[in-house]
């Protein structure tokens, strides 16, 4: 019985664990759609500056990606990020045709469903150039927010201006949460754990 009841703690952890799978976020239907905001199930794109979010494909690092920015002259705007289901795992791209000497800045910030901040992230044009150019002359860097735990909302204040160009994101990862279908199959998994230890210590 013993061996039973863990048996079944194990496999609805596992079941919990599995219900959220990390996945890239599929941003293909946004191609040629431009507005503020543009939204795919999971994730919502806007830009508070009222511009327009651009959504469009180009080659990078010699494979067909979508990406978007929130174009002023140039992606020089201000970006946010919105989960439609609080996510972990979170990760995104920044990519850029480097104008020679240019010093571009991002700041990323991330947030709870409770919009308290989690932690920020600064990324530099040095940041891009570090990690090489394609055969189009476009730089890229991974902006890791893992750390940072559970993510509802992602804001990239864009430090950049129009003569220096801005960045543009694509790549967006992350681990759907969801709380309301998770919690009960963890709290049964640890229950079922709790009754076999306990019944583990009686038979000892």
């Amino acid at each position: 019985m013993l061996r039973r009841v863990s048996a079944l703690a194990l496999a609805t952890l596992a079941a919990s664990a599995i219900s959220a799978q990390a996945a890239p976020i599929d941003l293909t239907s946004l191609i040629d759609t431009s507005g503020n905001p543009v939204s795919v199930p999971e994730l919502s794109i806007s830009t508070p500056d009222a511009a327009e979010i651009f959504v469009g494909g180009a080659p990078i690092f010699g494979s067909q990606e979508v990406i978007f920015c929130a174009l002023g002259s140039n992606c020089d705007n201000d970006v946010t990020l919105t989960f439609t289901t609080p996510s972990s795992n979170v990760s995104f791209s920044v990519g850029d045709q480097l104008p020679a000497g240019a010093i571009e800045t991002i700041e990323v910030s991330a947030f709870d469903s409770l919009s308290m901040l989690l932690g920020t992230v600064e990324v530099t044009s040095a940041d891009l150039a570090a990690g090489g150019t394609d055969s189009s002359g476009i730089s890229q860097f991974t902006v890791d927010l893992s750390g940072f735990g559970t993510i509802s909302e992602i804001r990239i204040a864009d430090q950049n201006t129009a003569a220096t160009g801005g960045f543009f994101y694509y790549d967006v990862n992350a681990t759907p949460i969801p709380l309301p279908a998770a919690l009960p199959l963890m709290a049964l998994g640890l229950g079922a754990l709790g009754i076999a230890r306990s019944r583990k210590r009686k038979a000892a």
